[in-house]
Protein backbone atom coordinates (compact mmCIF):
# COMPACT_ATOMS: atom_id res chain seq x y z
CA UNK A 1 0.00 0.00 0.00
CA UNK A 2 2.68 2.34 0.62
CA UNK A 3 4.81 0.87 -2.68
CA UNK A 4 5.47 4.30 -5.29
CA UNK A 5 2.68 3.31 -8.30
CA UNK A 6 0.71 4.44 -10.26
CA UNK A 7 -2.94 4.99 -10.40
CA UNK A 8 -4.61 1.65 -11.83
CA UNK A 9 -2.22 -0.10 -9.30
CA UNK A 10 -3.50 2.08 -6.17
CA UNK A 11 -6.67 0.74 -7.14
CA UNK A 12 -6.40 -2.36 -7.75
CA UNK A 13 -3.99 -2.69 -4.33
CA UNK A 14 -7.16 -0.92 -2.22
CA UNK A 15 -9.55 -3.73 -3.79
CA UNK A 16 -7.65 -6.52 -3.21
CA UNK A 17 -6.69 -5.26 0.80
CA UNK A 18 -10.89 -4.89 0.45
CA UNK A 19 -11.51 -8.30 -0.66
CA UNK A 20 -9.06 -9.71 1.60
CA UNK A 21 -10.32 -8.41 4.38
CA UNK A 22 -13.83 -7.94 3.59
CA UNK A 23 -14.04 -4.36 5.01
CA UNK A 24 -13.69 -1.12 3.21
CA UNK A 25 -13.81 1.29 6.65
CA UNK A 26 -10.28 -1.08 7.39
CA UNK A 27 -9.06 -0.16 4.20
CA UNK A 28 -10.10 3.86 3.76
CA UNK A 29 -9.16 4.09 7.65
CA UNK A 30 -5.01 2.39 6.62
CA UNK A 31 -4.91 5.00 3.86
CA UNK A 32 -5.90 7.76 6.10
CA UNK A 33 -3.06 7.40 8.87
CA UNK A 34 -1.18 6.44 6.16
CA UNK A 35 -1.33 10.13 5.02
CA UNK A 36 -1.77 11.62 8.46
CA UNK A 37 1.64 9.60 9.39
CA UNK A 38 3.46 11.13 5.90
CA UNK A 39 4.00 7.43 4.70
CA UNK A 40 2.19 7.84 1.89
CA UNK A 41 1.01 11.18 0.11
CA UNK A 42 -2.70 12.59 -0.61
CA UNK A 43 -2.91 12.20 -4.07
CA UNK A 44 -1.64 8.18 -3.44
CA UNK A 45 -4.70 7.98 -0.63
CA UNK A 46 -7.04 8.57 -3.38
CA UNK A 47 -6.54 5.47 -5.23
CA UNK A 48 -6.84 3.13 -2.42
CA UNK A 49 -9.96 4.47 -1.05
CA UNK A 50 -11.81 4.57 -4.54
CA UNK A 51 -10.07 0.92 -4.77
CA UNK A 52 -11.77 -0.14 -1.31
CA UNK A 53 -15.30 1.13 -2.36
CA UNK A 54 -14.77 -1.02 -5.69
CA UNK A 55 -13.55 -4.25 -3.20
CA UNK A 56 -16.77 -3.71 -1.08
CA UNK A 57 -18.53 -5.57 -4.04
CA UNK A 58 -16.42 -8.52 -3.74
CA UNK A 59 -18.03 -9.35 -0.51
CA UNK A 60 -21.58 -9.91 -2.92
CA UNK A 61 -20.11 -12.03 -5.50
CA UNK A 62 -18.65 -14.09 -2.93
CA UNK A 63 -22.18 -14.56 -1.79
CA UNK A 64 -23.63 -15.70 -5.12
CA UNK A 65 -21.73 -19.31 -5.34
CA UNK A 66 -24.77 -21.26 -4.46
CA UNK A 67 -27.65 -18.49 -5.03
CA UNK A 68 -29.95 -18.78 -7.86
CA UNK A 69 -29.29 -17.20 -11.57
CA UNK A 70 -31.39 -13.96 -10.45
CA UNK A 71 -29.09 -13.51 -6.99
CA UNK A 72 -26.00 -13.69 -9.54
CA UNK A 73 -27.53 -11.41 -11.87
CA UNK A 74 -27.96 -8.76 -9.15
CA UNK A 75 -24.89 -9.32 -7.78
CA UNK A 76 -22.48 -8.71 -11.08
CA UNK A 77 -24.52 -5.85 -11.48
CA UNK A 78 -23.82 -4.24 -8.17
CA UNK A 79 -20.21 -4.71 -9.33
CA UNK A 80 -20.00 -3.36 -12.63
CA UNK A 81 -22.26 -0.60 -11.15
Amino acid sequence: MTADQNLYLGILAGALITAIIQSSSVTTGLAIIFAQQGIISLGKRNPHINGANIGTTTTALISIVNMDISAKKDSISTFFI
